[in-house]
């Protein structure tokens, strides 16, 4: 006997996918159900609500995907996992009154803080579910990444500067008996003198005189002009080469050789002693 086909149900539990705007979400799901919006807002109080019964897992997976279009984070899980919720009985519907413009815009202004409430709490769920996935958490802006036991207990240092002091910018900071004394030192120059530019300066005999050095170099030798610079045995010797030009012949002088040569046009007739008569 063959198996059953699995069945699944759609369920939903108030989250949103982000991008979406919750009053957009609610609008659209009440025209998927066709329902009024008192049902479409007990969807959202975050207790699991199965939308979808007994499907199969095709027929479960459009509905899950025309649910995720329109704005709804469902699951598709197995059928009869997820208990139906009891409907409490709603009580008789007192008889409306007009409700004054503060009202509706407390109304909606409240209206307006759930929502931003709700979608914050969905994002910090999917961001919780997120980094427990992968190990890593992402700390607020400005938060300490270290734990107090992790960070290095750090001894404070009392240093002396009663011995320090502060003198204003530009100040010499050196007293006058910090610093060493120089002497002056007193050159006579009288026997020196400048020398105009481009002059020696140095005398005659002031220079220092090199003694010439004669270099000997009995195995080198000076070649003539044109000469050979190396011997005979030093050559390289290259095979002359022997080809065979027995099939070939000179052309005489001015033979074409590269095949017929054209020949210009005759020259036209010599019709001047023709004549045309009436």
């Amino acid at each position: 006997m063959a198996m059953s086909e699995p069945l699944f149900d759609i369920v939903f539990r108030g989250d949103i996918v982000i991008g979406h705007q919750i009053g957009a979400v609610k609008q659209r799901l009440a025209q998927l159900f066709k329902a009024d919006q008192a049902r479409i807002d007990s969807l959202f109080s975050g207790a699991a609500v199965p939308l979808k019964r007994n499907l199969d897992q095709a027929t479960a997976a459009k509905y899950q995907a025309v649910l995720t279009k329109a704005g709804a984070q469902v699951d598709m899980v197995p059928a009869g996992k997820i208990a139906a919720r009891p409907v409490k009985q709603r009580p008789a519907a007192a008889p409306r009154r007009k409700v004054t413009l503060a009202e509706r815009l407390e109304a909606q202004a409240r209206a307006e803080a759930e929502a931003a409430k709700l979608a914050t709490a969905t994002k910090t769920r999917e961001t919780e579910v997120q980094e427990a996935e992968s190990g890593w958490t992402l700390a607020p802006v400005g938060a300490d990444l270290l734990q107090p036991v992790e960070k290095k207990q750090v001894v404070e240092v009392e240093v002396d500067t009663s011995g320090l002091s502060l003198r204003p910018s530009g100040v010499d900071l050196l007293d006058a008996s910090e610093k060493p004394e120089v002497m002056p030192v007193a050159g006579d120059f009288s026997d020196f003198d400048l020398a105009e530019p481009g002059a020696m300066l140095l005398a005659a005999d002031e220079k220092l005189s090199l003694p010439e050095v004669e270099i000997v170099l009995p195995e080198l030798d000076v070649a003539e002009p044109g000469a050979d610079l190396l011997p005979v045995a030093a050559k390289r010797q290259v095979p002359k080469a022997a080809p065979d030009i027995s099939k070939y012949e000179l052309a005489p002088a001015g033979a074409v050789l590269g095949g017929r040569r054209q020949t210009s046009p005759p020259p036209p007739p010599d019709t001047s002693g023709l004549s045309l008569v009436d």
